[in-house]
């Protein structure tokens, strides 16, 4: 959706036609996704070991880019953020965040072309 906030600021004739203050581009989408499926993806995110605080790594800066990811699953859950660069050490982790979030969108892109009435999502494949 990024593409979508970027053309609005592609030249000032074409920013003038948008709002001061400019609300980034947010979409969700359902999918029916199978027990299975969800086991594995809670395996993968249980595996996820990484420094959670990194003190030595101050961070200052007027603008850039957020990240988050959350998981929940009821009590528990996972919710990640950083600000432009990635910490040390949280490597392995967003490898393995990346591939759950491509799975996902390849899901939703599955169940589109389906018109919606889709069976659950396959297993994905994670490792």
């Amino acid at each position: 959706m990024r593409d979508i906030d970027l053309e609005k600021l592609r030249d000032p004739v074409e920013r003038l036609k948008h709002p001061r203050v400019l609300t980034p581009t947010i979409t969700e989408s359902a999918i029916n996704v199978s027990r299975e499926a969800v086991a594995e993806v809670v395996t993968n995110l249980s595996q996820i070991s990484l420094p959670a605080l990194r003190p030595d790594e101050g961070v200052v800066g007027l603008d850039g880019i957020g990240y988050r990811f959350s998981f929940s699953q009821g009590f528990y859950g996972l919710d990640l953020k950083w600000w432009a660069e990635l910490p040390s050490g949280w490597h392995p982790a967003l490898e393995k965040i990346e591939r759950i979030v491509a799975w996902l969108e390849s899901q939703v892109a599955t169940t589109a072309e389906q018109d919606g009435g889709g069976q659950p999502a396959t297993r994905p494949e994670l490792k």
